[in-house]
């Protein structure tokens, strides 16, 4: 299964988990405040994929863009 598959809230917040945790790294090790900030969104968006989806949300496909 891959990340955006998942209809589950307890993948969403898994996946949030990981992100966070890159997150926490990066900051501990003095790392790219951009990349950590990047990692922080992700996460922040994850959760509320799975805040969502606990509430009888659906996810929908999603855009592709073309360049």
């Amino acid at each position: 299964m891959s990340e955006t598959d998942s209809s589950l809230p307890n993948d969403w917040f898994a996946y949030g988990d990981l992100d966070l945790q890159a997150a926490e790294i990066l900051l501990a090790q003095d790392g790219p405040l951009l990349i950590a900030a990047f990692h922080l969104q992700q996460a922040v968006e994850k959760y509320l994929k799975g805040f969502l989806l606990s509430r009888g949300w659906f996810l929908r496909g999603y855009t592709t863009l073309s360049f």
